[in-house]
């Protein structure tokens, strides 16, 4: 067919004919869903029928209960497609250890569907943290023998196992799965999804519901563009209900008046902002055992405690500014959780940079300073638009995406063991000829 999007389809019904044509078996599975008995292709090339794969595989996505005996959809696609090999790497797709190999059937090239927050992770080098097989395993596990399509999947926990103080080794990872290639099992369920939701034996995200009985997706989003998302679009919604994209983390989005709670929030929360300022003296005085579980058992931060917007507040000892990522505990304003006084310690500044890419990695020098002569930690604090920041020390490189020309830039700070630095700006001008997705220059 000159079709290609046609073409492709009717090859797989050959296909079906082909092998399956001599059964005799198959003819009357044909007839039992009014099928021509001559097979698929005659099915749609002379009657004009089309052809639902879930018919005879099932599926959990559609109402169907296929045929016994015949692989479930997701089990015959995955299955057999396991063993195939991309003629863009030469690798068996089962091989494949990032989305690429995904992304030859589902929408994902173009479309960036893999959109969200763990999406867009990035390692330290530079190169995407997170794939489609850090949730979901190879080819071959997707399309195991037994397995629930759809509704055999991680949940929240396999990754986010429980608070600083008490989890499976890491307060995140960035793959679901343990050291012997089975799910995480969450010590804490902090963070887990609602057990035998949807179904009994089945736990997922999309269907769990937490603080006032909301849905998970309508503060943290969709499954695979959870806040903030690299789609402008998806972020709407969160910066017109409290001003920033990201997660809903202010009250007063829902709530008419800010609550006075210390652990009423989701999760455990207790409310952020300036209101918060002058009401965790006295919950820290109470409890400050508590605050470790997400501002650490050092009290200086985790990642749990990452402000989530910009923010200028005013504190006893002055304004303090948090930048959206700054790493929040006791030490960025007074000397630890028992001290009335301020923390003599001075935070580090970053600089600026300015680069320049012709269109391909670029290193790039990045200048800190402490005046009390701590050692200093470097992280990229937000990724650019247009590429990918890695980091060594104190040397950031830039990747810029295949094709792209014009402005970009990422963000990054400096840790001195007490508090985060100022926020640095790298600003990087982008110059290389168009070129398409397929490597073929514009011309």
């Amino acid at each position: 067919d000159p079709n290609a999007e046609r073409d492709y389809r009717l090859n797989a019904i050959r296909l079906h004919d082909e092998r399956r044509g001599t059964d005799p078996d198959y003819a009357g599975m044909l007839v039992q869903f009014g099928y021509n008995p001559a097979g698929l292709y005659p099915t749609v090339s002379v009657d004009g029928k089309p052809i639902l794969c879930a018919t005879c595989h099932a599926s959990n996505a559609l109402p169907t209960v296929g045929i016994a005996g015949v692989p479930p959809l997701i089990t015959a696609i995955h299955s057999l497609h396991a063993n195939v090999t991309d003629p863009s790497t030469g690798l068996l797709l089962d091989d494949s250890t990032n989305r690429s190999a995904c992304y030859s059937c589902h929408p994902g090239s173009t479309t960036k569907c893999l959109r969200g927050a763990m999406g867009n992770a990035v390692a330290v080098d530079g190169s995407v943290a997170m794939q489609c097989q850090s949730c979901h395993g190879n080819m071959s596990k997707v399309g195991t023998s037994g397995r629930e399509g759809w509704l055999d999947e991680p949940g929240c926990q396999s990754c986010h196992t429980g608070p600083a103080t008490h989890n499976n080794g890491q307060i995140r990872y960035t793959d679901v799965f343990d050291v012997n290639g089975e799910r995480r099992v969450a010590v804490d369920p902090l963070f887990a999804t609602n057990p035998d939701t949807p179904l009994p034996g089945f736990s997922l995200y999309r269907f769990s519901a937490g603080h006032g009985d909301l849905k998970c997706e309508a503060c943290h989003g969709s499954t695979h563009a959870i806040f903030p998302s690299s789609h402008l679009n998806d972020n709407l919604q969160s910066i017109a209900l409290q001003g920033h994209a990201g997660t809903l983390v202010e009250c007063v989005a829902c709530h008419a008046t800010q609550p006075n709670t210390v652990t009423g929030g989701p999760h455990g929360m207790h409310p952020v902002g300036q209101s918060w300022i002058g009401d965790h003296a006295d919950a820290a005085e109470g409890s400050a055992q508590a605050c470790r579980a997400c501002h650490g058992t050092d009290y200086r931060g985790t990642v749990l405690s990452y402000s989530k917007a910009d923010r200028s507040l005013n504190t006893e000892f002055g304004i303090r500014h948090f930048w959206p990522g700054f790493r929040i505990g006791c030490y960025n304003c007074h000397n630890g959780p028992t001290s009335e006084h301020a923390n003599p310690n001075h935070p580090a500044v970053v600089q600026d940079a300015l680069a320049e890419s012709a269109g391909q990695a670029v290193s790039i020098p990045l200048v800190a300073s402490d005046s009390d002569g701590n050692t200093l930690t470097l992280r990229v604090v937000s990724q650019p638009a247009h590429g990918t920041a890695g980091l060594a020390g104190r040397t950031a490189t830039y990747f810029p995406e295949t094709g792209y020309s014009g402005a970009d830039a990422f963000t990054f700070a400096a840790w001195d063991g007490a508090t985060d630095s100022n926020l640095g700006h790298v600003s990087i001008t982008v110059s290389a000829d168009l070129i398409f997705a397929d490597g073929f220059e514009v011309p």
